[in-house]
């Protein structure tokens, strides 16, 4: 992890919907991110672990370690299927 964050990888977070769910969110996730924890709409925090994998659903926020550029690159990209300028990104 200490290699990753001198490189400029950065946690990250995600809210879940029913437009952007689960599969989108794992879709969009590059080599090497992974989820890292869940907070759910009542505020309890769930950890991704080898032997607990909490059930994501809409309304949820992900907390994802990410790569450097891949913020800016899925925001680009959302824009980019949106069709064009949108200020919430």
């Amino acid at each position: 992890m200490d290699e990753r964050l001198r490189e400029g990888w950065q946690f990250s977070k995600t809210k879940l919907s029913d437009k952007f769910g689960w599969k989108d969110y794992v879709a969009n996730l590059d080599t090497g991110e992974e989820p890292l924890a869940l907070v759910k709409p009542d505020r309890r925090l769930l950890f991704f672990t080898t032997a607990d994998q909490p059930q994501a659903e809409a309304g949820d926020m992900l907390i994802s370690f990410v790569a450097p550029e891949s913020r800016e690159e899925r925001a680009a990209q959302r824009k980019e299927k949106r069709g064009g300028d949108n200020s919430k990104d």
